[in-house]
């Protein structure tokens, strides 16, 4: 597994984890998903850690095969890092309108780039249809 850091590379948290968690245990659970360019596992305070994947892909498939299952006997919580982006998927959270419109319900908020292309392709669509 490569060691260094890769700005465009795409981060999912794993929360619920018990004290003594490796991250061989990690690697171990989500290596079969794509290519993993970082781990971390926190020690103080200890319980969660990010997994840095190459693709984004690979990535949102982590999440949805592994949230819920058990690493040494504990349910774990996986979902894609809400840190600071620098991926395309990302960016409608700086955006006012886009927000705006999710806060008040009248949007859903995508969690994947295949809804965020989907949500811009109907917003351009009604826009142009008055």
């Amino acid at each position: 597994m490569p060691r260094g850091i890769d700005s465009e590379d795409f981060k999912v948290y794993v929360g619920g984890l018990r004290y003594g968690v490796t991250e061989r245990d990690i690697e171990r659970m989500f290596d079969r998903y794509g290519t993993i360019n970082r781990i971390f596992v926190a020690r103080k305070p200890p319980g969660f850690a990010f997994v840095h994947f190459e693709r984004e892909e690979d990535a949102e498939e982590a999440v949805r095969k592994c949230d819920g299952r058990e690493i040494r006997g504990h349910r774990i919580r996986v979902e894609l890092s809400h840190g600071k982006h620098t991926n395309r998927k990302h960016w409608w959270r700086s955006n006012p309108v886009l927000l705006s419109l999710c806060s008040l319900g009248m949007i859903r908020a995508p969690s994947t780039s295949l809804e965020l292309d989907s949500l811009l392709a109907d917003l351009r669509v009604s826009t142009f249809l008055g």
